[in-house]
Order: C-alpha cells, then sequence, then structure tokens
C-alpha cells in the first residue's frame, strides 16, 4: 500500500531470501509426498501460485520433490 511497483521488485530482488528454499518447504509441509499425477503436480503447483511465488521458484520445487522422491 502507497509503495511503487519499482521499489516493491527492487526491495524484493535485493533480499536475502532462497525463494526456491522457501516454496520447497512449503510443499513439503502441505502434501508431504511429492505429486504422483498430473492432478497432484495441478494441485501442489496452484496451491504454490497462490501463496504467491513465481513459476520458475514453483517448478523448481515440484522437481527438486520429484527427485527427493528418488533417493
Amino acid at each position: 500500500r502507497g509503495v511503487s511497483e519499482e521499489l516493491a521488485a527492487e526491495a524484493l530482488a535485493t533480499a536475502e531470501v532462497d525463494w526456491e528454499a522457501l516454496a520447497r518447504a512449503a510443499r513439503r509441509k502441505k502434501f508431504r509426498a511429492p505429486p504422483g499425477d498430473a492432478a497432484a503436480r495441478a494441485k501442489q503447483s496452484r496451491f504454490l501460485e497462490y501463496r504467491g511465488f513465481e513459476a520458475a521458484q514453483i517448478r523448481h520445487a515440484l522437481t527438486q520433490a520429484a527427485n527427493d522422491e528418488d533417493l
């Protein structure tokens, strides 16, 4: 509220936050298991999108979840 879009974008870009790690943690906390099919992947993706994560961060979280399952 009252902050320009440019200033907000700059603040987010300079913040020392690992957004991908936060997306992975949020996905894991809510769903625990990685998505098993397209419907589950879409549901988890929508959940993360609703939480404000960007598409690249969501893809990373879902890909990492699938990779973690292989371990």
